[in-house]
């Protein structure tokens, strides 16, 4: 199962995959990556798309490849709007958070 994600800014599409696979660093794989990339953009040729070994907290263990995309392919999400969506989450965990040790104060318990 492949990510696609678009980056508005700079108007670029990200079809990447977990590593933690042996198999995610074959050719098959990308070869697959890039017919999902032709699905998009069918005239896309080889020398537009980057093959990308990403790292750190934000994509670790995936492999993948970017090309740019002028329009917002209907099955991309972006990566904004991810981002975005994340941030209320853990914004609205926080609050549940900060309420039940409030409450748990209160009560006096101690650990």
């Amino acid at each position: 199962m492949y990510i696609q994600e678009y980056c508005e800014s700079d108007r670029r599409c990200i079809i990447r995959c977990s590593h933690r696979e042996r198999s995610a660093h074959n050719l098959e794989n990308i070869l697959n990556m890039v017919a999902e990339a032709k699905k998009i953009i069918p005239k896309i040729e080889a020398k537009d798309i980057d093959i990308v070994v990403y790292g750190g907290d934000r994509h670790p263990y995936t492999i993948g490849i970017e090309f740019e995309c002028n329009f917002y392919p209907n099955s991309f999400l972006t990566i904004e709007k991810i981002e975005d969506e994340l941030r209320d989450k853990y914004a609205k965990l926080s609050g549940e958070y900060s309420e039940l040790k409030t409450r748990y104060d209160t009560l006096g318990l101690k650990n």
